[in-house]
């Protein structure tokens, strides 16, 4: 008995040994976890803490045993947290929850715990045991992915602004909160949206100058977490809200370029959450956003509604119609233009409304218009009939554009039109006279045609005429001269030679008479002409005229032009004959043959210092028969400029000439490139 006592005993104190062990091993376990852990009896009195849970508090373990955990817990999270508890049961014995405590030195802080009630046998609550971690990292990041999450859909334009303050004041806690512009070229910030302790703040402007946000827009980011009034004294707003953190950040747009500002303000130091600067930045980025969408709406606005007054009050009819020709816009003047009301034209064809099926000249009008959408590129500037309201046809011209969407599906066609009805009838009247004159000109030369048949006719009835009187006179004075100049007295030779002189020089005028006329109707030969080489064979041809004299030739390389060579060598042989006579007096007599260019054309010249004339009788030297020196002096019909002068006019040239007494002449004349082979008479 007493030996089986022993057993007993000793089988207990064996039992007891491993139990000690086992619970020293168990707690060496529970001790160096990082997760705290606790046992804790039904109405909250902790019955064991490990090491982790007291350094989490920063309360000794001694002082924790004994006490609730309860005045521990949020005021917000007690309630749900005691539901929480009721709810286990023996059936379900195991719960995971998330609430907030409150540290000794009132920081908040966020707890998960996963915690297991044990019952007894009857069902009755023992104790919980519990194993928990901190998690305000992981909810400071969650709320601000929510923030930025919110902060970034949903809302657009000044909305979105609003709803980025709200957010950020509701996130970080933040007294204040703002997001502002700032214009090219000035220093103020213009508030968008800003909150003030819960309080939307509208219409709100400050200067950038001495002010935190000033750095911001500089250098980029910025976080002062206390006392940065100390640092920007100068800012007001700073000091008389008493402002003691502040973050700020510049919003700039897709070039770069800072159009505004966020930043929040904070009358407590700030305790940055690592992510906080991305996640700022981020929301910066919508911000940005919406101020640029924001710009460029009120762009648009500002430029529709410059458009509408420009359409609105244009004197030119603007159309929109779509690709079967319904009218869908048409501006005040195009309603007024036409006739109808808004409300009779939009929604109507355009077709049978203002322009007709077909025109006055049987073209199809209805084809043209369902044309335009498929074939553009035909019809950006068109001219067609239309009508007005009562029937009146006109006469527009229009410019048309394609309204196409993304998949160049056209949407409208966009016209624009301006009233030509009055140039198209000028047109007609212009037609109508064109073809009178036409008819005229056609008369008249007929009328022409048969005069020069006429005046050819009797100049050759003239030249016979008159020849065979010459020829008689001629014959006979010469019969007395040389048969009977014996028995004429020294006056009645000198009578006779008079006579001989002057049927001489009628027949040097009826030559003259016939060289015009023939070469007044001689046809243009256009080739290529090369007035050096030809004024040198003139002068060659010349030469008798010359010989006896002091004459000195100066020609100048001329460049070629087209033209008919007879008649330019008629032109410079007339110029260079005259040349040579008017400076018969002269001891050395110059004669220069030479060009200039002037206004683009090239001017020729033949230039001699001769006798000159006085220039008031300039007009007169190119008369028929017109001289201005004694034909006793200088021979000559009184033609030669005559001559020159009209084959000047043939190629539609110039001629004038600059004289001066006793100094020499210049004549000066042009010729047209390419004249007309066939002129009018």
């Amino acid at each position: 008995m007493v030996q089986t006592l022993k057993g007993t005993i000793l089988q207990l104190q064996e039992s007891q040994d491993a139990l000690k062990k086992s619970e020293e091993r168990y707690r060496s376990v529970v001790e160096t976890q990082n997760e705290m852990i606790a046992r804790f009896l039904p109405d909250g009195t902790h019955v064991f803490t490990n090491d982790a849970y007291c350094r989490y508090f920063g309360i000794p373990c001694s002082q924790i045993i004994g006490t609730r955990f309860r005045p521990k817990i949020h005021p917000e999270d007690r309630a749900p947290l005691d539901a929480y508890f009721k709810a286990f049961s023996p059936q379900h014995p195991e719960a995971t929850i998330e609430h907030r405590i409150i540290l000794p030195g009132g920081d908040v802080r966020w707890q998960q715990w996963n915690d297991r009630a044990l019952f007894d046998a009857g069902g009755s609550l023992v104790e919980y045991q519990s194993v928990g971690r901190d998690i305000t990292d992981r909810k400071n990041s969650d709320a601000a992915f929510q923030a930025m999450l919110k902060s970034m859909v949903g809302t657009t334009g000044l909305d979105s602004l609003r709803n980025i303050t709200a957010t950020i004041s509701s996130w970080l806690g933040a007294d204040c909160v703002m997001v502002g512009d700032i214009l090219p070229g000035m220093e103020d910030v213009r508030v968008l949206s800003m909150y003030l302790d819960g309080k939307e703040i509208p219409e709100y402007r400050y200067s950038l100058k001495g002010t935190p946000c000033e750095n911001a827009v500089d250098k980029g980011y910025c976080l002062y977490q206390d006392e940065v009034v100390t640092l920007f004294p100068g800012s007001r707003d700073l000091v008389e809200l008493n402002i003691k953190g502040y973050l700020g950040t510049p919003l700039r747009n897709a070039e770069g370029q800072v159009i505004g500002i966020l930043c929040a303000l904070f009358r407590n130091p700030i305790h940055p959450l690592p992510s906080l600067q991305n996640i700022i930045t981020i929301i910066a980025v919508k911000a940005s956003a919406e101020i640029e969408r924001m710009r460029i709406i009120a762009a648009l606005e500002e430029s529709e509604e410059k458009f509408r007054t420009l359409v609105e009050n244009a004197n030119s009819i603007i159309l929109r119609f779509n690709s079967d020709g319904t009218i869908t816009f048409a501006n005040p003047y195009a309603l007024s233009f036409f006739g109808f009301s808004k409300e009779e034209l939009f929604g109507e064809n355009v077709i049978g409304s203002i322009v007709p099926e077909i025109d006055s000249n049987n073209r199809n009008l209805r084809e043209m218009i369902l044309d335009i959408p498929v074939h553009p590129e035909l019809y950006k500037v068109n001219l067609n009939e239309n009508m007005t309201h009562d029937g009146r046809r006109v006469w527009i011209s229009w410019t048309n554009k394609v309204i196409s969407a993304a998949g160049s599906e056209v949407i409208e066609v966009l016209s624009i039109g301006n009233d030509i009805t009055r140039l198209k009838e000028m047109e007609e009247e212009l037609q109508k006279l064109n073809e009178m004159l036409e008819q005229k000109v056609a008369d008249r030369t007929r009328d022409l045609e048969d005069a020069n048949k006429e005046l050819e006719a009797f100049s050759y009835s003239v030249s016979h005429d008159l020849r065979a009187p010459l020829r008689a006179i001629d014959g006979f004075s010469y019969m007395l001269i040389s048969q009977h100049s014996h028995e004429l007295s020294e006056e009645g030779a000198r009578y006779l030679e008079r006579i001989r002189y002057n049927i001489y020089q009628m027949g040097q005028l009826i030559d003259a008479i016939l060289n015009f006329s023939r070469m007044s109707r001689q046809p243009l030969v256009n080739q290529t002409v090369y007035p050096s080489p030809l004024v040198k064979e003139i002068i060659e041809e010349l030469h008798p005229l010359a010989e006896g004299r002091n004459v000195k030739f100066n020609v100048k390389d001329l460049p070629p032009f087209t033209g008919d060579p007879a008649l330019v060598r008629q032109v410079f042989s007339n110029l260079l004959s005259n040349a040579l006579k008017f400076t018969r007096k002269r001891d050395l007599a110059v004669i220069e043959v030479g060009n200039m260019e002037k206004d683009g054309r090239t001017i020729y010249y033949v230039r001699d210092n001769g006798i000159g004339f006085d220039m008031q009788y300039r007009d007169k030297i190119f008369g028929v028969f017109q001289r201005l020196h004694p034909a006793q002096e200088y021979e000559g019909a009184g033609i030669g400029l005559t001559i020159v002068q009209r084959i000047i006019q043939r190629y539609r040239g110039s001629i004038w000439v600059e004289s001066e007494i006793d100094k020499g002449t210049t004549v000066f004349f042009t010729f047209q490139e390419n004249p007309p082979s066939k002129e009018r008479p």
